[in-house]
Protein backbone atom coordinates (compact mmCIF):
# COMPACT_ATOMS: atom_id res chain seq x y z
CA UNK A 1 0.00 0.00 0.00
CA UNK A 2 1.27 3.67 -1.10
CA UNK A 3 -0.08 6.42 0.89
CA UNK A 4 0.56 9.71 -1.00
CA UNK A 5 -0.61 13.50 -0.31
CA UNK A 6 -3.26 15.14 -2.20
CA UNK A 7 -0.61 16.86 -3.67
CA UNK A 8 1.52 14.88 -5.09
CA UNK A 9 -1.62 12.66 -6.42
CA UNK A 10 -2.82 15.95 -8.02
CA UNK A 11 0.79 16.38 -10.21
CA UNK A 12 0.34 12.58 -10.77
CA UNK A 13 -3.34 13.40 -12.56
CA UNK A 14 -1.34 15.92 -14.28
CA UNK A 15 0.79 13.78 -16.21
CA UNK A 16 -1.72 11.21 -17.11
CA UNK A 17 -4.41 10.57 -20.08
CA UNK A 18 -6.90 8.51 -18.10
CA UNK A 19 -7.73 7.94 -14.58
CA UNK A 20 -9.20 4.71 -13.67
CA UNK A 21 -10.44 4.24 -10.27
CA UNK A 22 -10.85 0.82 -8.95
CA UNK A 23 -13.89 0.48 -6.74
CA UNK A 24 -15.27 -2.52 -4.90
CA UNK A 25 -18.53 -2.98 -6.86
CA UNK A 26 -19.50 -4.90 -3.67
CA UNK A 27 -19.53 -1.29 -1.78
CA UNK A 28 -18.92 0.84 -4.30
CA UNK A 29 -20.21 4.28 -2.81
CA UNK A 30 -17.57 3.52 0.20
CA UNK A 31 -14.35 2.49 -2.36
CA UNK A 32 -14.63 5.67 -4.21
CA UNK A 33 -13.31 8.58 -3.73
CA UNK A 34 -14.74 11.81 -4.55
CA UNK A 35 -12.09 13.74 -4.39
CA UNK A 36 -9.85 11.91 -6.44
CA UNK A 37 -13.01 12.51 -9.44
CA UNK A 38 -12.83 16.01 -8.37
CA UNK A 39 -9.23 16.89 -9.14
CA UNK A 40 -8.79 14.48 -12.16
CA UNK A 41 -11.87 16.47 -13.64
CA UNK A 42 -10.96 20.09 -12.80
CA UNK A 43 -7.49 18.66 -14.70
CA UNK A 44 -9.68 18.14 -17.53
CA UNK A 45 -8.70 14.19 -17.15
CA UNK A 46 -11.09 11.21 -17.69
CA UNK A 47 -12.21 9.30 -14.97
CA UNK A 48 -13.12 5.53 -15.65
CA UNK A 49 -14.80 3.69 -12.58
CA UNK A 50 -13.18 -0.08 -12.67
CA UNK A 51 -16.11 -2.14 -11.01
CA UNK A 52 -13.80 -4.75 -9.91
CA UNK A 53 -14.90 -8.26 -8.16
CA UNK A 54 -18.12 -8.07 -10.20
CA UNK A 55 -17.84 -11.73 -9.73
CA UNK A 56 -18.93 -11.44 -5.88
CA UNK A 57 -22.35 -10.09 -6.61
CA UNK A 58 -25.32 -10.93 -8.80
CA UNK A 59 -24.68 -9.67 -12.45
CA UNK A 60 -27.93 -6.99 -12.75
CA UNK A 61 -26.95 -5.59 -9.30
CA UNK A 62 -23.39 -4.56 -11.65
CA UNK A 63 -25.50 -3.44 -14.00
CA UNK A 64 -27.52 -1.14 -12.35
CA UNK A 65 -24.11 0.31 -10.58
CA UNK A 66 -23.15 0.56 -14.18
CA UNK A 67 -26.24 2.37 -14.98
CA UNK A 68 -25.77 4.79 -11.94
CA UNK A 69 -22.15 6.02 -12.29
CA UNK A 70 -23.01 6.70 -15.72
CA UNK A 71 -26.19 8.96 -14.64
CA UNK A 72 -23.44 10.97 -13.02
CA UNK A 73 -20.99 10.90 -16.47
CA UNK A 74 -18.99 8.30 -15.50
CA UNK A 75 -17.75 5.89 -17.67
CA UNK A 76 -18.09 2.92 -15.99
CA UNK A 77 -16.79 -0.92 -16.84
CA UNK A 78 -17.45 -4.38 -14.79
CA UNK A 79 -14.35 -6.00 -13.69
CA UNK A 80 -13.25 -9.35 -12.63
CA UNK A 81 -9.60 -8.85 -12.10
CA UNK A 82 -8.47 -12.41 -10.86
CA UNK A 83 -9.73 -13.92 -14.02
CA UNK A 84 -8.93 -11.32 -16.59
CA UNK A 85 -12.77 -10.67 -17.19
CA UNK A 86 -13.49 -7.15 -18.66
CA UNK A 87 -10.13 -6.04 -19.84
CA UNK A 88 -10.91 -6.12 -23.41
CA UNK A 89 -14.11 -3.74 -22.31
CA UNK A 90 -11.90 -1.53 -20.02
CA UNK A 91 -9.14 -1.13 -23.33
CA UNK A 92 -11.82 -0.14 -25.45
CA UNK A 93 -13.23 2.46 -23.18
CA UNK A 94 -9.60 3.89 -22.38
CA UNK A 95 -9.18 3.91 -26.02
CA UNK A 96 -12.69 6.04 -26.53
CA UNK A 97 -11.60 8.84 -23.91
CA UNK A 98 -8.38 9.17 -24.93
CA UNK A 99 -6.87 9.10 -28.62
CA UNK A 100 -2.80 9.71 -27.17
CA UNK A 101 -0.40 6.79 -28.51
CA UNK A 102 0.96 5.38 -25.53
CA UNK A 103 -2.04 6.05 -23.16
CA UNK A 104 -0.74 7.08 -19.73
CA UNK A 105 -3.03 5.99 -17.35
CA UNK A 106 -3.00 6.28 -13.27
CA UNK A 107 -4.69 3.62 -11.70
CA UNK A 108 -6.20 4.69 -8.00
CA UNK A 109 -8.05 3.41 -4.96
CA UNK A 110 -8.51 2.54 -2.10
CA UNK A 111 -6.38 -0.56 -0.65
CA UNK A 112 -7.99 -3.93 -1.20
CA UNK A 113 -10.02 -2.76 -4.13
CA UNK A 114 -7.62 -4.72 -6.41
CA UNK A 115 -5.54 -1.92 -8.14
CA UNK A 116 -2.43 -3.90 -8.62
CA UNK A 117 -4.37 -6.66 -10.10
CA UNK A 118 -5.84 -4.69 -12.71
Amino acid sequence: MRLISWDALARLIDKADVVLEVLDVRVPLETRSVKVEGIARRAGKPVILVLNKADLVPRGVVLEWVKFFEGLGFKAVPFVAKQRRGVRRLKEVIRSVSSKKPTVVLVTGLPKTGKSTV
